[in-house]
């Protein structure tokens, strides 16, 4: 997961310089200045990695947050699947110890 996150940063981050040649390509057909073109430069850049650095970072903060929701969920859904699956009459075991009866079975 983590690779994939960086090879979109560093895509975002190759990203600028075609907004660059595309900015100076549009300055001298209208024949602005250097210091715009400059300007246009280090706007497309620092746009780029502040974006990348901000995907990033939100991606792994939600993973965390995820990850120690579910270790909170977990176990209870598991009492509740349980308690309804008696209250139904069928049976509560587990897909191992299904496995297991049925190699014993054979």
């Amino acid at each position: 997961m983590e690779t994939l996150l960086t090879r979109l940063a560093v895509s975002s981050l190759l990203a600028a310089p075609l907004a660059l040649a595309t900015a100076a390509t549009l300055a001298q057909e209208n024949g602005n200045s250097a210091a715009v073109l400059e300007e246009v430069m280090v706007t497309a850049t620092t746009t780029a990695s502040i974006a990348a650095v901000v995907s990033v970072t939100g991606t792994l903060a939600a993973k965390t947050v995820f990850d120690y929701l579910l270790k909170l969920i977990k176990p209870t859904l598991k009492i509740a699947v349980n308690k309804l699956a008696k209250a139904r009459g069928k049976p509560t075991t587990s897909w191992a110890r299904q496995r297991l009866q049925e190699r014993r079975h054979k």
